[in-house]
């Protein structure tokens, strides 16, 4: 059984404590607006224009504030789905355009053996590269520059690999901590565990090849020969995975038992800090950020300032 790696878990877990609590807020407030002043559709547009020709207090432009980071978030997340997605169908087109009709035996017995039947493209290109592709059922893209300065063994570690993110959907969960390192952008902390998931979904693919073969010198070996075989790298193909994890990689592979867990940025938990405890506070302590009696204040004026 694949395992999921605890850094994903972290990554998602974040994210939604800090929509849960955007959400309560969220809600508060228009509870208040809705519920507490009984407001209108006119009513409320016009509060709303009302905000633009004031002096708004601390603790109004935090609950708007607050209100609409949610929403924002969102939008984020889906504009960075989006792109995502049209950068790998643009990606995919033009490496996919010199696809193979048919696999070299060497590689088709490969991939036979290890269950990649029909799920592993073989493009003719001279850049030597290898890559896991599509989000609901992924498959395997190789360069025929890869397949042919690969030895047989080496070719197994890398399809081996390979296959570790197609089995976890590893593309599906990178365009989600992407997505939400876009869209929490008020919190580095998501970001810095992307990273640090990226890493991890590395290593352990590079593990099952180490259960499989028993040691990991010749995806080492595979590893080192795409580093220095290739002149550059395609634009957006990972060539070997993310360049931050190569050094943990090839510790990891030469000496697994030796394998060490970089931790968190500092400045990355110190810059978060001031958003998670004011969201964890106004949650904990609602009390704190009353906007209804400044609410209640702006309806008094509406009439007689802004006229639809």
């Amino acid at each position: 059984m694949i395992l999921v790696p605890r850094a994903f878990w972290a990554l998602i877990v974040l994210p939604l404590a800090i929509a849960l609590g955007l959400g309560i807020t969220t809600f508060r407030l228009a509870f208040h607006l809705s519920g507490d002043l009984q407001l209108t559709t006119i009513e409320l547009t016009r509060w709303c224009l009302s905000l633009l020709a004031r002096v708004l207090q601390m603790d109004e432009l935090l609950s708007l504030g607050l209100a609409l980071l949610l929403p924002v978030s969102l939008l984020l997340g889906m504009i960075s789905i989006s792109r995502q997605w049209w950068t790998t169908r643009q990606l995919l087109q033009e490496q996919t355009v010199t696809r193979l009709q048919r696999l070299p035996r060497r590689l088709f017995l490969i991939s036979t053996e290890l269950g990649l039947s029909g799920r592993l493209d073989m493009v003719q290109a001279e850049q030597p590269y290898s890559f896991c592709y599509g989000l609901f059922r992924p498959r395997v893209c190789i360069s025929t520059g890869l397949v042919y300065v690969l030895t047989k063994a080496e070719l197994e570690a890398v399809l081996l690999h390979e296959r570790h993110h197609l089995r976890c959907r590893d593309p599906l969960k990178m365009l989600i901590s992407r997505a939400l390192a876009r869209a929490f952008f008020f919190v580095p902390l998501v970001a810095e565990l992307g990273k640090h998931y990226l890493i991890a979904m590395e290593v352990a693919a590079d593990g099952e090849v180490i259960r499989r073969q028993g040691h990991g010198r010749w995806l080492a070996s595979a590893l080192y020969k795409l580093i220095t075989t290739s002149s550059a790298v395609a634009p957006g193909v990972p060539l070997a995975g993310p360049y931050s994890a190569i050094d943990t990689r090839i510790d990891h592979l030469l000496i697994p038992e030796a394998q060490k867990r970089e931790p968190l940025s500092a400045q990355a938990i110190l810059l978060s800090a001031p958003a998670i405890l004011v969201i964890i506070t106004i949650v904990a302590a609602p009390d704190l950020l009353d906007a209804g009696a400044h609410l209640h204040a702006f309806t008094g004026s509406v009439g007689n300032s802004c006229h639809l």
